[in-house]
């Protein structure tokens, strides 16, 4: 299974960053989130990102205050790739899938 980084950016500053290699992450400001995003704007259970069995990825907004947003358009749950553009509130979030490397 390949594993899920995630990087976050307020503007041009990269705000945080992590590797998830869960099938499901709870993303929000929650002390307990798979992914945390300590902002004000970020709701405390903001979003789930969800690999599917296809290995596409989507992402549920978790009836956020601020909006989870793919391309401009503010959505409840979408199938995202990698030329979509998504955001929590005003900050922009990049995902990439990474191969795991094992160590012998």
């Amino acid at each position: 299974m390949k594993a899920i980084e995630i990087q976050i950016y307020e503007g041009p500053k990269l705000i945080t960053q992590g590797i998830c290699d869960q099938s499901k992450i709870i993303i929000g400001r929650i002390l307990s989130a798979d992914f945390r995003i300590d902002h004000p704007t970020v709701s405390r259970i903001h979003a789930l990102l969800e690999r599917l069995d296809d290995l596409s990825l989507r992402i549920t907004d978790l009836a956020s205050s601020h909006g989870t947003f793919v391309n401009g358009e503010r959505v409840i749950e979408k199938n995202i790739g990698p030329k979509d553009e998504l955001r929590f509130a005003q900050l922009k979030i990049k995902i990439k899938k990474k191969r795991k490397k094992f160590r012998s």
